[in-house]
């Protein structure tokens, strides 16, 4: 008989508590892989987590379905290893050290470079612990092959000769591309790593004086007081500023507003108006019938007195507000008429001029007071303006976007083979087998529209980027033949050594600027983008088990700009061959660092409900962790488990090997619940192997449906026609408990445990159903 509390959702937690101990000391995983150790093994592949103390809903996510795959070929016969990874490096591992030192009270300026590394290795060690018992708790096992970390020297080094081989096929050059870049934590993020964010920002609008050249290439303003209109919603950008931009395709007008004459872009010339001092033609009232209506943004066309396009305006110089320095004018494709006048404060280049742009931020005050102090802000001080901003994901502050000199792998430009590397990662995309199909068209789509990514980031915590710079011109230097030595003295010493020997160690003595014939040189000091580390992923794992693909890649929509697409560029380049024969793309696409509050919900609705709701992710539109979502899903699960229940209920005195009626003996309606059963493992096996696990929980679920009111889950009669409904009801019973074991692990379990007769120890012993039969597997 099923336990008295089988039914009972309140007791789920702490049942599936009870069965983790119990599988535990049974050993079960560890015989069921010894079971198909001879078995040709099926090799499943994921991105790797991220070090975090709670698991994000992504990595969660890919976590159990591994577990579903690895489950259901086990049950299958075939021996299956996951290839579990962890990503140790990037800025949230960095910020939450930073915010542990801070509640420790500890300087982190006192700490050494290598024992602020100590520490990061401290806190990555702590999550993995705490991430892994998370995954047991979750009914996750774990896979067939030691999990690997981007931590480890060993694969540093693979992940550096890696790049040693882009650079040796010219996959690797330095570009000066737009980036964003984070003030508070100086350094350069992906786009994944941005996110927008309604922000109250001050609006200025600033007057900065053009130079004496303008009038020669515009004499009618000779003479005259002539000054760029200039808004702005980040006067912290002030102290470091050095240039104006304007777009190149753009009209501008030189207004006379009073005594001056403001230059600004000729579209957003009346709304600039309607927001500065100074002019009676900013508003009018309009008599209308209703009323009287105060309208703005009126010009005068007698006021304009000089007319220019933007190429005009290149190279002008124009004087800093409060600063005794001279800026230009530049052109930037990046200024719009959305929004100001045209005329816009160029970004600072990290470190300008020793600004300290983290510091700059949080003097907004005192820039807007030196602007009015000097007569140079056109309207109130206290004008502000509400709109989306980028912000780092991970400090939560407003981030700057202008052009940065970044390593990069070019898209478009042909490697040695003759193709480039979109090409090459084109084709590779081509050749894999995507679950579902129309997978296949977005990671095209993504491909295609895939810019240059920078590969480095300017911290510490991370695996080097071994280049150089000459001292004399500041040329760079990307040398195959040093990323190789540098690799073997990291395989020995751990990636510490890049920062604490000599660089021409690496370099050899021979080596000369290519540029000036320098032979002095400095290291640079960025580390690789986490994202590249994780597509290194390919050699460094799949190479050790000489595999060179896997059969399967488990991953979330969100690799469509992330890990997976860096490793289509990194593996395809380098071999022409992605990482896995099949990919299978689930969930929702989430931002970094979001995470499930897993151990309130996993109390309140058991891990079983969680996992079921991963499952049917591939058939949600929205695939969002809602609260009205895990009742759905669990208000389903008791529906199964309920039919179970009854199932189990009356089998009391049943021996299948002494009571089973033959097939052909059983009573009409018996016969039918058979052959549905048939349909469903029909209809179940090929759902787990393609992927579509919401179609495994559809067929389970239409099937207890349809049955729960037929006569045989009714009181039952005596004689024959209560051994043929027992038959069916043990079948279904038995079956299910099989077909639902890699999704349901806990309650098959339960139910396999309650099942009367000779049977094998564990539901995950006795294989997956080809068919339907009253025999059960010993």
């Amino acid at each position: 008989m099923p336990p008295s509390d089988f039914q009972d959702p309140q007791t789920l937690a702490r049942r599936e508590s009870q069965r983790l101990a119990w599988w535990a000391e049974r050993g079960i995983w560890a015989r069921l892989q010894e079971k198909n150790a001879a078995a040709a093994p099926f090799v499943v592949a994921g991105g790797p987590v991220d070090a975090q103390p709670v698991l994000s809903v992504d990595a969660a996510s890919t976590r159990i379905l591994q577990d579903v795959v690895a489950k259901f070929r086990h049950l299958s016969g075939r021996r299956c290893d996951v290839l579990p990874g962890w990503s140790v490096h990037g800025l949230a591992l960095e910020r939450a050290v930073e915010q542990r030192l801070q509640e420790e009270n500890a300087d982190r300026q006192a700490l050494s470079p290598e024992g602020f590394l100590e520490r990061c290795r401290a806190y990555v060690r702590e999550c993995n612990g705490l991430q892994e018992a998370e995954l047991q708790r979750w009914g996750v096992w774990g896979g067939g092959a030691p999990p690997f970390w981007t931590l480890e020297a060993s694969f540093a080094a693979r992940e550096l000769r890696e790049l040693a081989a882009l650079a040796r096929q010219g996959g690797l050059t330095r570009l000066q591309k737009p980036a964003f870049w984070c003030p508070r934590d100086q350094t350069v993020l992906g786009e994944e790593e941005v996110e927008d964010a309604p922000r109250q920002s001050p609006s200025l609008y600033m007057a900065f004086r053009a130079g004496p050249e303008l009038a020669e290439r515009l004499p009618m303003l000779a003479g005259r007081e002539v000054f760029f209109l200039v808004w702005t919603s980040a006067p912290w950008m002030l102290p470091a500023n050095q240039s104006l931009s304007v777009n190149g395709d753009f009209e501008y007008v030189f207004y006379q507003l009073g005594e001056r004459v403001i230059c600004a872009a000729r579209t957003l010339l009346a709304k600039a108006l309607a927001e500065v001092k100074g002019d009676e033609l900013v508003k009018k009232t309009a008599h209308l019938r209703g009323g009287d209506v105060e309208t703005v943004g009126f010009e005068d066309p007698r006021r304009i007195l000089a007319y220019a396009s933007g190429e005009d305006l290149e190279h002008l110089t124009y004087q800093h507000p409060w600063l005794e320095r001279t800026g230009r004018v530049v052109l930037s494709p990046q200024v719009t008429d959305e929004v100001g006048t045209g005329c816009v404060l160029t970004p600072p280049e990290p470190g300008a001029q020793g600004v300290d742009l983290s510091s700059a931020v949080r003097e907004d005050g005192r820039s807007v007071e030196l602007l009015a102090e000097r007569g140079a802000l056109l309207n109130e001080k206290t004008d502000t303006v509400e709109h989306p901003v980028p912000h780092c994901r991970f400090c939560h502050q407003p981030v700057l976007h202008q052009p940065l000199d970044q390593w990069c792998i070019p898209m478009d430009r042909a490697l040695e083979g003759g193709k480039t590397p979109r090409e090459l990662a084109l084709e590779a995309v081509d050749r894999v087998r995507w679950l579902p199909e129309e997978a296949h068209g977005r990671i095209r789509r993504a491909l295609e529209g895939q810019k240059e990514r920078g590969l480095g980031r300017q911290r510490r915590w991370g695996v080097p980027l071994p280049v150089a710079f000459c001292e004399g011109c500041d040329e760079a230097l990307a040398l195959p033949e040093a990323m190789e030595r540098v690799a073997d003295a990291v395989e020995k010493e751990g990636v510490g050594v890049w920062f604490r020997t000599p660089v021409e160690a690496f370099l050899g003595p021979d080596v000369r600027c290519a540029r000036c014939g320098g032979s002095a040189f400095r290291r640079g000091t960025e580390v690789l983008d986490a994202r590249f580390d994780a597509a290194c992923m390919f050699p460094a794992v799949l190479e050790r088990w000489q595999r060179r693909a896997a059969d399967l890649c488990l991953e979330g929509v969100a690799p469509h700009g992330g890990w997976f697409l860096a490793s289509l560029q990194v593996g395809a380049g380098i071999r022409a061959q992605a990482l896995a024969l099949a990919c299978l793309t689930h969930g929702p696409e989430v931002s970094p660092g979001r995470v499930f509050p897993v151990e309130t919900l996993r109390q309140q609705y058991g891990a079983e409900v969680l996992r079921l709701w991963v499952a049917t992710q591939g058939a949600r539109q929205d695939p969002r962790l809602r609260e009205d979502a895990l009742a759905a899903v669990s208000q389903d699960h008791a529906q199964v488990r309920s039919t179970l229940h009854a199932a189990l209920s009356h089998l009391d005195g049943f021996d299948p090997d002494r009571d089973a009626v033959p097939p052909e003996a059983l009573l009409p309606q018996d016969a039918r619940i058979r052959e549905q059963l048939a349909e469903v493992v029909a209809r179940v096996r090929p759902a787990y192997e393609n992927g579509e696990f919401h179609e495994v929980v559809a067929a389970v679920g239409d099937f207890c449906a349809d049955v729960r009111s037929t006569e045989s889950f009714d009181s039952l009669p005596e004689g024959t026609a209560r051994r043929s409904a027992q038959t069916a009801l043990y079948e279904v019973a038995s079956t299910l408990a099989r077909l639902v074991a890699p999704l349901s692990s806990f309650t098959a379990e339960d139910v396999w445990q309650a099942l009367p007769g000779k049977k094998a120890e564990s539901v995950f012993l006795a294989g997956f159903p080809e068919s339907v039969g009253a025999g059960v597997p010993d």
